[in-house]
């Protein structure tokens, strides 16, 4: 696998987080040399220490044309979120060839499935649309804890115009705008908001309970698994 360097452009706070869940940041990079990595909207890149020994591996939600790679990390206080947090603009880290078979594709009708961060992949494919001004027929159905939890919510909106259409869930808030959705995503929403369900293809992406959970009530209601892709990370 290439390993090149890559120096954090920027560090954006997207969320803030509350008692009950982490914030998450924007880390912008750009190589140090040569032409951006080329992907493909859903795959990942691997950050590694200078040592080698710690790496994680993180969506990327860029757009392929961008000369950058925009990633969305949650900051769990781990190892890597905890090397991380030392790291400040001009610095340098190493990043893996980009990798992954969680691949979107534009002209499928999709229903897609996100939990907290479990959107950065999303936001790679809807840039790429919208940059290519390519209609899309796809909901996206997102969860997360509380409101200040939601990334980017101007940009996730104006995605709409491309044909994408939104239901945000709230877990945890009681008071929710009347557009938003209280709880969590399950077949039950999936069945009332989207008439033809049985035809579209299904990408999930989140940690492993709320994947597993999903793929398989799908798969309950007759989706085929070959309708259903998922990219999963272990639980914090």
């Amino acid at each position: 696998m290439e390993i090149r360097d890559f120096e954090i452009k920027e560090i954006t706070e997207l969320t803030k987080g509350n008692s009950d869940s982490h914030p998450i940041y924007s880390f912008k990079l750009t190589p140090i040399s040569g032409p951006n990595y080329k992907f493909k909207p859903g795959q990942f890149i691997t950050i590694f220490s200078e040592d080698g020994k710690l790496f994680r591996s993180y969506s990327i939600a860029s757009a392929p044309e961008w000369d950058f790679i925009e990633l969305f990390i949650e900051m769990i206080k781990g190892k890597m979120t905890s090397y991380l947090s030392n790291k400040r603009v001009g610095d340098v880290l190493r990043i893996g060839e980009p990798r992954g078979n969680f691949l979107l594709e534009e002209k499928t009708k999709s229903v897609y499935l996100a939990a907290g961060v479990g959107i950065a992949p999303f936001f790679s494919i809807l840039r790429h649309s919208i940059i290519n001004n390519v209609s899309i027929d796809s909901y996206l159905f997102y969860s997360v804890k509380h409101m200040d939890d939601i990334i980017l919510l101007n940009e996730l909106e104006s995605f709409e115009r491309i044909g994408l259409r939104i239901l945000i869930n709230i877990t945890r808030d009681q008071n929710i705008p009347e557009h938003f959705f209280q709880g969590r995503i399950n077949t039950e929403k999936i069945k009332r908001h989207v008439p033809d369900y049985m035809e579209r293809k299904y990408y999930i992406c989140g940690g492993l309970t709320f994947a597993k959970d999903l793929k398989t009530s799908l798969m309950n209601e007759g989706i085929t698994e070959d309708k259903i892709l998922s990219d999963i990370w272990g639980e914090n």
